[in-house]
């Protein structure tokens, strides 16, 4: 489409909205238009299924009621957009710059936002089952009665936000960060954005002696931070991600961490006496270079010298994992895999 093509299009669809002779609905299917610069363009009702809007400047845009099934709006800045009622399912939104835009009952289903900017948004009777919403930012933002079963909020940014209206079944999420000082929630928003992002983006989490009282983090995002003599004695970290986590004399004493992947995380020399590590994975993980492919080098996770007493290991994975000199009385593996450690069957 020429650009002449383009703003002829925008006219026809402009007398479409007006009810005007010569009015035609913009029909722009699949069309490239990265890149651009279209402040407070209208485009209500038109179809615009799989059009390339990747790092377009839409401050102000209007896609009420616009069918952008499959479209890509990534790295896109549209501050203040209105997406009322619009249908975006399977949409792409990776890292777009949207804050205050209104999402209002519109279709999204499978859609992706990953790492975006969304602080108060308008998502009230929104349709996002199973899209991906990690590492976003959703301060602020109003979720009442939206539809998020499935959806996967692992690192979201949740600071002021209500989720007591919105449809959660079967969502990834830490609900507990809700709790966390915004401060923090921004720190592990932006480590998520880091882990995901192979280090491009973001920033890795330095909480080395931090305290995080009694919130509950129970799946929270953690692969690959800087933990190392943090004091999170009882803590609920129930399904959180930990690989390559560096937890060396980390303060762990009944916290509960049944199900969480630790697998090529250290935890030399951390007190993880009487915690739950039921059905955990600790087994050693492939590490990957700058462009995200396999290396061939396996990382085993570290317990050199941990502390193990009356540690729960129930059917944990613990291949190959470093397990000399802890101490490990009471330690409760019935049924756990100790393939390659000292504590395998002789």
């Amino acid at each position: 489409m020429t650009p002449k093509q383009f703003v002829d299009t925008l006219r026809r669809h402009e007398r479409f909205l007006r009810g005007l002779i010569g009015g035609v609905r913009a029909n722009l299917n699949g069309a490239n238009l990265s890149g651009l610069r279209l402040p407070r363009i209208n485009l209500q009702h038109a179809i615009l299924n799989g059009t390339d809007f990747t790092d377009c400047q839409l401050p102000g845009a209007n896609f009420s009621f616009a069918d952008l099934g499959g479209a890509c709006f990534n790295g896109a800045k549209s501050p203040g957009a209105d997406f009322t009622r619009a249908e975006l399912r399977q949409a792409k939104m990776r890292h777009a710059n949207m804050p205050a835009t209104n999402f209002r009952e519109a279709a999204m289903s499978g859609a992706d936002l990953h790492g975006g900017d969304f602080a108060r948004c308008d998502f009230q009777g929104s349709r996002l089952s199973n899209a991906d919403i990690s590492a976003a930012n959703l301060q602020g933002a109003n979720v009442a009665n939206a539809h998020l079963d499935g959806a996967n909020l692992r690192g979201a940014m949740l600071a002021d936000v209500d989720l007591n209206r919105a449809d959660l079944r079967d969502a990834i999420i830490s609900r507990g960060v809700c709790d966390l000082p915004v401060e923090l929630q921004s720190i592990l928003r932006n480590h998520a954005v880091w882990v995901d992002s192979n280090g491009q983006r973001g920033e890795r989490a330095v909480l080395s002696n931090v305290s995080i009282g009694k919130a509950d983090l129970s799946g929270v995002y953690l692969s690959g931070a800087d933990l190392r003599r943090c004091n999170w004695a009882d803590a609920k970290l129930a399904d959180g991600v930990f690989v390559l986590s560096d937890l060396r004399e980390a303060n762990l004493p009944g916290a509960d961490m049944h199900r969480a992947d630790m697998s090529g995380a250290d935890l030399g020399k951390a007190n993880l006496a009487g915690a739950r590590l039921d059905g955990a994975k600790l087994t050693p993980v492939e590490l990957i270079n700058s462009e995200g492919k396999p290396t061939g080098e396996w990382h085993v996770t570290n317990l050199l010298g941990a502390n193990l007493g009356g540690t729960n290991f129930r059917n944990a994975d613990l291949t190959r994992a470093k397990i000399d000199e802890a101490q490990a009385g009471n330690a409760e593996l019935k049924g756990a895999i100790l393939t390659g450690t000292p504590l395998a069957p002789k």
